[in-house]
C-alpha cells in the first residue's frame, strides 16, 4: 500500500501514537485498515480479525524499537508467521498490532561441519528444507502446510508433523535462538552446544510458548543427514485393537520413520473430491500408513508379519505419492465442512479406550455428528474432526463445540492425556488447560509470564489470561 493511501486508511491507534510507529518502519512496512485483516487470523477463524495495523520487521533492531514502542503506547503485540495455526494463537481481535515476520526471511549462516544452519523467523519450512538439500543436509521436522509455514511460527508453536517418530519435535532441533522479549530485551542464546549444562534452558522455554515471551528473530537449527530410500507401506485394518497390535509388531522391524493412521470416512472424503481410486478393494474401518528406512528392512520377515492382511507396498514415487495423499489431503479435504477439529495425545497402549471413550462422549453431546478419525499413531497424537450430519443447521452445530471441549478435557484428564499434541493452545483451548494442570502449575505459568512480559503486551489472551 502506498504512503498516500495510508494516510485515508482507518487505525484505532492515536494520531501521535501512530506516527512515532511509522517513524520505526519505511512506509511499505506499515499496513492499516481493510489490507491489515488477512494478517489478524490463523486458519483456526478464532476470532474476527480487529487489528489496529500489521507492521513487517525486516531487522532485530526494529522489533526492539517496536517492543518499547508498544510498551510506551501500552499497544499489545500479536506475533504473525505463516498463520497456519488452527487454535488462534495468531489471531488479533482487539485493536493489537500485528507483527508481520514474513519479510524477515533470510537465510543467515550454514556450518557444514557442526551441521547447524541460522535462519531468519520468516524463512518458509519448505524454502529451509530445498537449502538444506541442496548442500547434503536435512531438516527432519516436516508437515503438510511446509509450503507457507514460517519457522518463527514452528518454534512458537513447538511444531511435529509426520515423522516425530524418528526425529522428534521442533524444539529437538532447535539449537540456537535470538529473540526480544516483552521488556525490549534482546535474548541471544546461540551456543549451539550439544552439550551445555548451565543451569536452566531459556530457549527451551521460548520454544511453544506461542509469542505470550518473546518475538523470535532468528533461529539456528540442527540439521541431519538426508532420509535415504524408503518404504511406504498402507495397511487396512479391521479394528483398533487389530491396528495397535500390528502397530506393536510392525515398530520392531526396522527404523520406522513413520505411522499415521485415518479412518474409512477420511479415504472417502479424500478419493471422491480429488477422484482417486479406493486402495483395496475391500473397505476397512482403519488405515495403518508406516514408513521405513530401506536399510535393514527384510522383505521376508515383513510378509510374515502382514500375513493375511491386505497391504500396498510402495514400489515406485508414484505409489508413495498415492499412500501419502491419502492420509495428507484429510484437512483439506474436510475443511469446507468447517468440522470442529481437536488435537489430542495419548499413550499408545491406551488408544483404543481412549478412543472409544471420545467417541462415546462426544456421540453422547448429539448422536446426529459424524467422525473423521486421523493422526500420528506413532506418538499417540490424534486429530479429532466432528462433521454436523448434512440436516443439522450451522448454528445448532456450532453451540455444540463447547460441550465438545469439556468431554474432551475431562476424558484427557481420566487418561493423563493432553488436550494439545501439537497445534499449541492459543484462543481456542485456553479454557480447556486448566483442567489438565494443576494450580500450581498456573501459578508458576503467570510468574514466568511477567518476568518475561512485565505489561502483558505480547499475545495477551492467548494460553491463558493474565
Amino acid at each position: 500500500m502506498s504512503a498516500t493511501n495510508k494516510q485515508v486508511a482507518t487505525s484505532s491507534l492515536a494520531d501521535q501514537s501512530l506516527a512515532s510507529l511509522m517513524a520505526i518502519f519505511d512506509s511499505r512496512d506499515v499496513v492499516l485498515g481493510d489490507d491489515a485483516l488477512p494478517y489478524a487470523v490463523d486458519e483456526s477463524r478464532a476470532l474476527v480479525p480487529q487489528p489496529s495495523a500489521v507492521v513487517f520487521p525486516r531487522t532485530h533492531e526494529q522489533v526492539v524499537d517496536l517492543m518499547h514502542w508498544a510498551r510506551s503506547n501500552k499497544v499489545p503485540l500479536v506475533p504473525s508467521g505463516g498463520r497456519t495455526g488452527l487454535s488462534g494463537g495468531a489471531c488479533a481481535g482487539a485493536n493489537e498490532v500485528v507483527v508481520s515476520m514474513e519479510k524477515m526471511n533470510r537465510i543467515l549462516d550454514f556450518d557444514p561441519i557442526s551441521g547447524l544452519v541460522r535462519v531468519e523467523a520468516g524463512v518458509v519450512l519448505e524454502t529451509l528444507q530445498e537449502y538444506c538439500t541442496e548442500r547434503g543436509w536435512y531438516y527432519p521436522v516436516d508437515y503438510a502446510s511446509k509450503g507457507s509455514a514460517q519457522m518463527g511460527g514452528a518454534v512458537a508453536t513447538n511444531a511435529g508433523g509426520i515423522r516425530v517418530l524418528k526425529f522428534g519435535m521442533t524444539r529437538d532441533w532447535v539449537a540456537g535462538i535470538k529473540a526480544v522479549d516483552g521488556a525490549g530485551e534482546t535474548l541471544d542464546i546461540d551456543r549451539c552446544l550439544v552439550k551445555d549444562n548451565s543451569g536452566y534452558s531459556v530457549k527451551d522455554l521460548l520454544v511453544g510458548s506461542e509469542g505470550t515471551l518473546a518475538i523470535v528473530t532468528e533461529i539456528t537449527f540442527r540439521l541431519t543427514r538426508p532420509l535415504e530410500h524408503q518404504h511406504t507401506l498402507l495397511v487396512g485394518i479391521h479394528d483398533l485393537d487389530h491396528m495397535v497390535d500390528v502397530f506393536g509388531k510392525a515398530r520392531d522391524l526396522a527404523q520406522m520413520n513413520a505411522a499415521e493412521f485415518f479412518s474409512e470416512s477420511a479415504v472417502r472424503v479424500v478419493t471422491e473430491l480429488h477422484g482417486l481410486k479406493s486402495p483395496f478393494h475391500e473397505h476397512y474401518p482403519f488405515y495403518l500408513l508406516l514408513e521405513y528406512d530401506e536399510a535393514g528392512l527384510d522383505i521376508d520377515t515383513l510378509a510374515e508379519v502382514f500375513d493375511g492382511l491386505d497391504v500396498i507396498v510402495s514400489r515406485n514415487e508414484k505409489q508413495k505419492e498415492y499412500i501419502w495423499s491419502l492420509r495428507e489431503w484429510i484437512s483439506s479435504s474436510i475443511n469446507a465442512q468447517k468440522p470442529y477439529k481437536n488435537d489430542v495425545a495419548c499413550r499408545i497402549s491406551h488408544i483404543k479406550e481412549w478412543l472409544h471413550d471420545l467417541e462415546s462422549g462426544l456421540n453422547a453431546v448429539n448422536p446426529a455428528v459424524n467422525f473423521i478419525w486421523f493422526g500420528h499413531l506413532g506418538d499417540g497424537n490424534v486429530h479429532i474432526n466432528v462433521l454436523p450430519s448434512p440436516d443439522m443447521a450451522r448454528v445448532a452445530f456450532d453451540v455444540l463445540h463447547e460441550r465438545f471441549d469439556q468431554v474432551i478435557t475431562e476424558i484427557a484428564s481420566q487418561y493423563h492425556a493432553t488436550i494439545s499434541a501439537e497445534h499449541g493452545v492459543g484462543v481456542l483451548k485456553k479454557d480447556m488447560l486448566p483442567g489438565m494442570l494443576s494450580d500450581a502449575e498456573m501459578t508458576i505459568y503467570r510468574k514466568i509470564k511477567r518476568v518475561f512480559d512485565p505489561d502483558g503486551i505480547l499475545n495477551p489472551g492467548k494460553l491463558f489470561d493474565s
